[in-house]
């Protein structure tokens, strides 16, 4: 993904510009490579859950930084938001917590 592109600038003819959406996009794809499954071989830990909320805090705020940066762009070249309404949810869910450790019940003698 090029993050340079060639622009023409009426005071000095053809240039490299710098691509900020691109440069944003490549970063937050370098921070999605750090993702992973929980990888507990026993039973996960408070530890396995704050990282599991840490990548979907990280994903979700990366994404909306983007997306931001996006419609900005895109109004600033002078485009409008006069089409249909775009539902796109990003994601609404509690943190994730150790799971109680599971009582089983004895037979009464």
């Amino acid at each position: 993904m090029a993050t340079t592109y060639r622009a023409y600038s009426a005071t000095r003819g053809w240039i490299d510009k710098q691509d900020a959406i691109a440069i944003m996009a490549r970063a937050f794809a370098e921070k999605l490579q750090e993702v992973t499954c929980v990888r507990a071989l026993g039973e996960p830990d408070d530890e396995d859950a704050a990282k599991v909320n840490a990548f979907i805090r990280m994903i979700a705020e990366g994404a909306d930084q983007l997306v931001t940066a996006i419609i900005e762009n895109a109004e600033g070249r002078d485009l409008v938001q006069a089409g249909a309404w775009m539902d796109i949810p990003l994601v609404e869910v509690r943190e994730f917590e150790v799971a109680p450790p599971v009582r089983h019940l004895q037979a009464a003698e």
